[in-house]
């Protein structure tokens, strides 16, 4: 593995925006912190290491709380 130096951690955010969709947690208009795709808009936004924590954790902005295992359907599956 290389490592790598960075000056600011906007530099990472758009490096890796190029190949990938990126989320990071960011404050809304009403100043609540929330999972946000990182876009061209926000390209000049400093990264907000202060915002806070969102109100949900990532595992459950990412994965679905709920998933159908099985339907049955009319005695079939």
């Amino acid at each position: 593995m290389i490592p790598y130096e960075i000056d600011r951690p906007e530099i990472l955010r758009e490096h890796l925006r190029k190949a990938r969709a990126v989320y990071e947690a960011a404050k809304d208009g009403g100043g609540v912190v929330r999972w946000t795709r990182a876009s061209d808009e926000g390209r000049d936004r400093p990264f907000d290491a202060g915002a806070g924590l969102p109100l949900y954790g990532a595992k459950s902005f990412f994965f679905p709380e709920r998933e159908t295992l099985f339907r049955f359907e009319k005695g079939e599956f």
